[in-house]
């Protein structure tokens, strides 16, 4: 075994925390020693050797406080264990020089050295002498959180933050089944959100060590798994434990509300409150123990339906039955129970909502017996025998056991001698002061009364026996017709739904086939203006002709159009098509007759829209005209030719030809005063 020995040192040079010496020994051997060692580099040794045991004369020479005693020990490697040398198996304590002569180690001369106090801390503890410290409970956290803070963001960053709740789900529930499949002892806690969880924490009933090959510690984009052993409050010492001297406990009925935050009442059978208070991240362990400290636990309550996990394993570690309600309390239900108990000022300390929920669980339960426990002390009362207890009664009780099931057992404890109640006591009492012999006589009376109480308790037994076969047989008779009313209820609601569906489909299948109808109904339509307007053409009384919105460049060199165009307006691309020889398609123009000057456009006749259109086809390129068209528009181009020749033939003085000839005067004019001749009019030449 390899154990390392540590020693605090009276100062440290050239550093300003504390330093230690240090010695490792593998079976008497000494693998390493150290002096003016800091605490980070002795915590480096530690996991470079990883020693099974740390071996000290003082555990609290390593820190100044608990809280720091703590928060270094979680630096340390899992596994190694931490010892006290200077405690006895006992408890008592004994300077490390003494122990040290006790097993034959030398001491040196004089007050040994920090080095030599640490490998005679290292050597005793290789024989075994010592107590370990005891900081970490049988107990670990694994946490399961997301890997790193969200920062703003759109939908992107939603999708992650959906990526990475559904992720710690996944994890939850892998480790779930690994703590499950080795059977490991667990509480779970949560807090859920949309598409997954926000986080986890596993409350584990086992030491570091237990989950090494279940759950690994991890962490990726998404998600990280710390593992963490769970730290007492208070350093403590494993030593012998020694017999407690016995003081009576009230039996109680226990209130848990679970969560982050986890609420617990504890109250007894006459329903006085005995402890309230919540805390966050608080395991069953924990509340077992504050429990038996308490009292006896005889119910565990809860305040929903069906009772969380957590509720139910605490009652099956404390072997108590667990209550829950017939139906979930709502919050003004749990308000309204909590303040009439504490109406009377019973409790003066403030009430969170957890401890509120925990409350109002156990007087729920306490009210569902209180009926039974008055029956009880009523007919304890009625037959006025003192050595039974009531509250032993009462816990039979709730324990799932009929008054008379009760009576009869505490009947059997006083007879056997089992009772050490405080009646009891007194009787013992009063009959060693009057004797053996009276007190004989006394115990002989009261066996026989109890034998007559029995045989009568015996008879009424089998009453309530035999009343209870009829009340089961009845119950079951409910239940199955309970059974069968819910398949009915649950056939008739499935009916209602599928109608409700057809229903739904139907609504839109009609839907669907109105929109079917008109579309059929414009098909017809618009077949039938096409049937008529081919007739016409068959029948020589229209031509076709192309339908445009505009007509311009890209028009005529994409599309195969008609001789005979039909527009809305002119593009100023017409003027390019005509430069590029494409107008040679159009025989004739159709525009409206607000736009028909010019009659020629680009060697194209236009002519009024309105006075030729037929027909015209709203969801395409086709329209009808009339035959008529063709002639007007020749008769358009002749008449414009002739237009054009007749202006050749008689031109018209134009103000700029005026103006051309004044200017011509002019000239002439001026050449003259200058005395130019005629013949040098046209030269430019010669000057006065």
């Amino acid at each position: 075994m390899k154990v390392m020995g540590i020693d605090v040192e009276p100062g440290c040079k050239g550093h300003n925390s504390r330093c230690f010496s240090m010695v490792v020994v593998e079976d008497d051997v000494i693998v390493l020693k150290k002096e003016s060692i800091p605490l980070h580099k002795l915590i480096r040794y530690i996991w470079e050797y990883r020693p099974q045991v740390i071996a000290t004369d003082n555990i609290y020479e390593l820190a100044e406080d608990q809280k720091e005693l703590r928060t270094i020990l979680s630096f340390l490697p899992p596994g190694t264990r931490i010892v006290q040398v200077t405690i006895n198996p006992d408890g008592s304590f004994e300077d490390i020089v003494s122990l040290a002569k006790r097993y034959g180690l030398s001491t040196g001369h004089g007050k040994p050295t920090p080095l030599r106090t640490a490998y005679l801390a290292a050597m005793l503890a290789l024989r075994g002498q010592g107590a370990r410290v005891r900081f970490a409970e049988d107990k670990t956290h694994v946490i399961v959180s997301k890997s790193r803070s969200l920062g703003a963001g759109g939908m992107s960053q939603n999708r992650y933050m959906r990526r990475v709740k559904a992720a710690i789900l996944r994890a939850t529930k892998d480790i779930r089944r690994a703590l499950d499949r080795e059977g490991i002892d667990y509480d779970l806690v949560f807090r859920k959100s949309g598409g997954g969880l926000e986080s986890a924490v596993f409350i584990v009933y086992a030491p570091r060590k237990r989950l090494e090959g279940v759950v690994k510690p991890h962490e990726d984009s998404d998600i990280r798994i710390d593992i963490r052993p769970v730290y007492s409050q208070a350093v403590g010492f494993e030593v012998e434990a020694k017999q407690a001297p016995y003081t009576p406990r009230p039996y109680v009925i226990v209130g848990v509300d679970p969560g982050i935050v986890t609420g617990l009442a504890v109250i007894d059978l006459n329903g006085n409150i005995l402890y309230l208070g919540s805390a966050r991240g608080l395991d069953r362990q924990t509340v077992i123990d504050i429990v038996r400290r308490i009292g006896i636990p005889v119910l565990v309550a809860t305040d929903v339906k069906p009772a969380p996990e957590y509720v139910r394993k605490l009652a099956a570690n404390l072997q108590v039955a667990v209550y829950e309600p017939p139906e979930s309390l709502s919050v003004e239900e749990k308000r309204e129970i909590v303040a009439e108990r504490l109406a009377g000022g019973e409790w003066s300390g403030k009430i969170d909502s957890h401890t509120r929920d925990a409350l109002a669980a156990a007087l729920r339960a306490y009210h569902a017996y209180q009926s039974k426990l008055r029956q009880v002390d009523a007919y304890i009362a009625s037959i006025g025998n003192m050595y039974i207890d009531p509250s032993r009664v009462k816990a039979d009780v709730l324990r799932g056991h009929t008054i008379a099931e009760a009576l009869e057992r505490e009947i059997e404890r006083v007879i056997e001698g089992s009772t050490s109640g405080l009646y009891l006591l007194r009787r013992v009492r009063r009959s060693q002061e009057r004797g053996e012999k009276e007190e004989k006589a006394v115990q002989e009376d009261r066996a026989r009364e109890l034998v007559e109480r029995i045989e009568i308790l015996e008879a009424e037994n089998r009453v309530l026996r035999e009343k209870l076969r009829q009340l089961e047989y009845e119950l079951e008779e409910v239940r199955r017709d309970y059974r069968l009313y819910q398949l009915e209820v649950n056939s008739r609601v499935e009916a209602e739904r599928k109608i409700s569906m057809l229903q739904h489909e139907l609504e839109v299948l009609r839907k669907r086939l109105d929109a079917l109808r008109e579309e059929k109904e414009r098909a017809e339509k618009r077949a039938e203006e096409l049937r008529e307007a081919l007739l016409l053409v068959a029948q020589g009384k229209a031509l076709l002709a192309t339908r445009l919105h505009t007509i311009g460049y890209e028009e005529l060199r994409d599309l195969d159009l008609q001789p005979i165009v039909v527009a809305d307006q002119v593009s100023p691309g017409l003027e390019k098509a005509r430069a590029r020889g494409l107008t040679s398609k159009i025989q004739v123009l159709l525009l409206p007759r607000e736009k028909t000057r010019p009659r020629l456009l680009y060697g194209i006749p236009v002519l009024p829209r309105e006075d030729y259109l037929l027909y015209e086809d709203g969801d395409g390129l086709l329209a009808l005209v009339r035959p008529e068209v063709v002639l007007d528009a020749y008769t358009v181009l002749v008449e414009e030719e002739e237009k054009k020749k007749r202006r050749e033939e008689k031109r018209e003085l134009t103000v700029e030809d005026v103006k051309a000839l004044f200017e011509s005067y002019r000239r002439m004019r001026a050449k003259q005063l200058l005395g130019i001749g005629p013949e040098d009019w046209e030269g430019g030449g010669g000057g006065a």
